[in-house]
């Protein structure tokens, strides 16, 4: 039990900032720095994280969910921070900071899944609040049309998904992951498994936003309000890998041979056209969405892995990523906040109205395109480097080639920022805003000159996932 506590102390700050609410109206300032206070206090609890199986085995905790229950209490502390002035400018009610956290709580029980049922549930209340928030500015037709969106596409991916796993209960006779393998293990899989696995890959495909499943991500990114849409961007992205990562490559690991091609072909494809596309976008969120699609392409690499080498590359890679998406979407909000707008025009000159921000939102390019001295650099090159050494020198390369198409469109807004003039005035950033910025600017560079710690606790939760 006392490896939930996280998970409990998540879910009672949810509850408490509800309660709060309704015992003292007006204070949802007051409770967002609670919430972040509270998170904060979850994080320290996963430190102290006993490992072992929880309810009857339906539930694992391991140093492998301990590294992404990190990650995504730091990065809804991070959203929270970013949510502020957009909770102040519309009169949001403190239920938004509830909200939040259940989506918290639902990705750590995800990654702590350890049977079908179990994972299936607590992805559904992932989908189904972050349903609610894409749909949050209700009087904005952009807003609720992107909720919308990510209902139907939601849905209807929850169901071939849910379809998926019921084919591998029938093909094996249990749900439980570990059991699923052991099945595998003694037999030659059947056309019914096959297909099964097909419809989970699929599945997970339109949460992942993998080509072709992509459909929805930029108008989806481009309506929901900009905290939300880089909560998309990197909590259920976190998420929704390290559930492939057990099912596809844990609990199916004896099908890997049949399904590396496609996995191979679906991330160059992903890649490709995510960084082609992103090329002509105006809007940064549109940009940041093509962006987003070409970075799971990346990620999809560690899925053809060997499962220890590539749960290790995906964390790592997970982690810097997350930091440099939420910093480049602070930058964009505090610009938002300031009147310019989304488009990249609102960049023009930054460097003379706000250079700490000009220069964060470099390093967050930087990381994101994977040049030195940032953490995007070393997560690129780790997760590269071991496709070399697993014999996938042709999809590395394809990462590479992807990684030099990507500069252009960075450097668009590296450009538009230090070379174009402007007249607009100052950017002056909320205290909240300035916090986020200062944590995402300082775990980039930290972990791209002094990487040691991450790459030894991913190899590590890498190492006990797969023993």
């Amino acid at each position: 039990m006392f490896a939930l506590l996280p998970e409990l102390a998540v879910l009672a700050l949810a509850l408490a900032v509800l309660l709060g609410d309704l015992l003292r109206k007006g204070r949802a300032r007051e409770l967002a720095w609670l919430s972040v206070a509270g998170l904060a206090g979850a994080f320290l609890l996963t430190l102290r994280t006993t490992y072992g199986t929880l309810f009857t085995e339906t539930l694992v905790a391991d140093a492998f969910g301990v590294v992404l229950k990190q990650l995504f209490l730091a990065g809804t502390a991070v959203v929270i921070l970013l949510s502020m002035r957009e909770m102040e400018r519309f009169a949001w009610k403190a239920e938004y900071l509830s909200l939040v956290l259940f989506v918290c709580a639902g990705m750590m029980l995800m990654v702590s899944a350890n049977e079908l049922i179990t994972l299936y549930v607590a992805l559904e209340i992932v989908t189904i609040t972050l349903f609610i928030l894409t749909a949050y500015r209700k009087r904005d037709a952009l807003s609720v049309e992107a909720g919308l969106k990510l209902y139907v596409q939601g849905f209807a991916s929850s169901g071939i998904l849910l379809y998926g796993l019921s084919l591998l209960y029938g093909a094996t006779n249990t749900t439980y992951l570990p059991a699923i393998a052991q099945a595998l293990a003694r037999g030659s899989p059947t056309a019914t498994l096959l297909l099964g696995a097909v419809m989970v890959l699929a599945g997970f495909g339109f949460k992942l936003s993998i080509v072709p499943f992509h459909m929805w991500v930029p108008d989806v990114y481009q309506g929901a309000p900009t905290p939300i849409t880089a909560f998309l961007s990197v909590g259920s992205k976190a998420a929704g890998f390290a559930v492939a990562m057990r099912v596809l490559v844990l609990a199916l690991g004896s099908l890997q041979g049949h399904l590396i091609v496609v996995l191979g072909a679906l991330a160059v494809v992903t890649m490709f056209l995510g960084n082609l596309l992103a090329i002509s976008q105006n809007n940064v969120k549109r940009l940041l969405a093509y962006s987003t699609i070409a970075h799971v392409g990346y990620m999809l690499l560690a899925l053809v892995m060997s499962p220890k080498v590539g749960a290790a590359s995906l964390l790592f890679y997970l982690a810097v990523y997350t930091f440099a998406n939420l910093l480049a979407f602070a930058v964009l909000i505090a610009l938002s906040d300031a009147g310019g707008g989304e488009d990249i025009s609102a960049f023009s000159g930054l460097v003379t109205r706000s250079p700490w921000l000009a220069v964060a939102m470099v390093a967050a390019l930087l990381s994101l395109g994977g040049i030195p001295p940032v953490a995007g650099f070393v997560g690129k090159f780790y997760l590269f480097a071991n496709a070399v050494r697993e014999g996938f020198l042709l999809l590395a390369l394809a990462g590479v080639v992807n990684t030099i198409i990507s500069m252009y469109y960075y450097l668009r807004i590296v450009r538009e920022m230090f070379i174009v003039k402007s007249a607009a005035p100052a950017v002056l950033p909320s205290f909240a805003l300035k916090v986020a910025v200062a944590l995402c600017l300082a775990a980039i560079v930290f972990f791209g000159l002094y990487p040691a710690p991450l790459l030894r606790s991913v190899e590590y939760a890498a190492a006990l996932l797969v023993r």
